[in-house]
């Protein structure tokens, strides 16, 4: 998993390979909805959120807005009742993959530490430490 950490952290297109990997597989269950089902109007709002995901510099926002604490909890909660209610299972499903997606992307602050060279080469030296960095997701403490 150091591994994975490290390519993210360091590689804008290793990010970007990761938010086509997710869209891919949010396409393949719309494809597997509509196939199933054949109600094209519920997906209409979860391919709202999946057209989201075409733009990386979007995407990328949507990410950083879902590390957020309180966002974060507030979408969950969103997307577990969404998935009670029938006809809003793949924006239910959708966001769940959102949140999933959130949860593996680097924080803002590993991304800025990456730029700096001193910060760069103490992480290639020692992959090990990235790990308590790479989920500071800057929660405010109270």
């Amino acid at each position: 998993m150091t591994k994975f950490y490290l390519r993210m952290a360091f590689s804008h297109n290793f990010r970007k390979c990761y938010r086509l990997v997710l869209l891919s597989a949010l396409l393949m269950f719309h494809f597997y909805h509509l196939s199933l089902f054949k109600l094209p109007l519920e997906l209409a709002p979860s391919s709202v959120v999946c057209l989201l995901l075409f733009s990386h510099r979007i995407s990328e926002r949507v990410f950083r807005f879902l590390q957020q604490e309180r966002t974060l909890l507030g979408v969950a909660v969103f997307s577990v009742v969404c998935l009670f209610a029938p006809h809003f299972l793949p924006l239910g499903v959708t966001i769940g993959a959102l949140i999933f997606g959130a949860a593996f992307y680097p924080s803002l602050s590993v991304c800025r530490m990456v730029k700096k060279p001193f910060l760069r080469q103490s992480f290639l030296e020692n992959p090990e430490s990235i790990i308590p960095h790479y989920r500071n997701w800057g929660y405010r403490k109270k």
